[in-house]
């Protein structure tokens, strides 16, 4: 899948049979074997989604982020360019860590609603900066999960934050390098690095 596409699953967490559509595509599915069948999205960096359970209306849901588990069926969907510059994280935990004992919940814009990063993925969408002044804050929030409770969190693709608002990292913009930067890290438990791509960063436990 290209940066500016997304692709559609028929079964939760990525699984299943799958379609893939480009920016600028808008597909309406009730004479396609995929209507009401698509239950979760992968988002390129350069795309955005917009999906209806109905052709001509109905409920609308937006996802700027890959999404695991999508409720209720889609019947239209259309994918849009990004606006900004995306945000992508990757999370690891410490390499004497059994796989998989930890995740990580990023917060863009103090919102409700984090990402949830597992160990070792690649890079995902965490949100997008749509405006080059000032900064932008994040929540995070590691969490050790039995594999049941983990598993729940991985196929809903979100949870709700809880616990203090006061964010753990603010970003802000380089004019002269054209790129975000990191201006304030107060997580001690956590460090943040830029990868070779800009927009890019990698979280690991220390």
């Amino acid at each position: 899948m290209r940066e500016d596409q997304a692709e559609f699953f028929t079964g939760s967490g990525f699984t299943g049979e799958s379609l893939t559509f480009t920016v600028g595509e808008e597909v309406k599915l009730t004479s396609t074997p995929f209507n009401d069948r698509f239950n979760s999205v992968k988002v390129g960096a350069n795309a955005n989604v917009d999906g209806w359970e109905d052709t001509d209306g109905g409920r609308w849901t937006g996802w700027d982020t890959d999404y695991r588990q999508i409720t209720p069926g889609l019947s239209r969907v259309k994918v849009k360019r990004a606006e900004g510059l995306p945000l992508m994280m990757r999370f690891e935990q410490r390499p004497s860590d059994p796989a998989n004992t930890y995740q990580l919940g990023v917060n863009f814009g103090l919102s409700d609603i984090s990402t949830l990063l597992r160990p070792g993925q690649s890079f995902e969408r965490v949100g997008a900066v749509k405006d080059t002044r000032g900064s932008w804050k994040l929540l995070l929030n590691i969490s050790k999960q039995n594999p049941t409770e983990m598993e729940r969190l991985m196929q809903s693709g979100s949870y709700v934050v809880s616990g203090s608002i006061t964010p753990s990292a603010e970003f802000s913009w380089n004019s002269s390098s054209r790129a975000v930067e990191i201006s304030a890290w107060r997580v001690s438990s956590l460090k943040c690095e830029p990868a070779d791509k800009p927009g890019h960063f990698v979280i690991r436990m220390t």
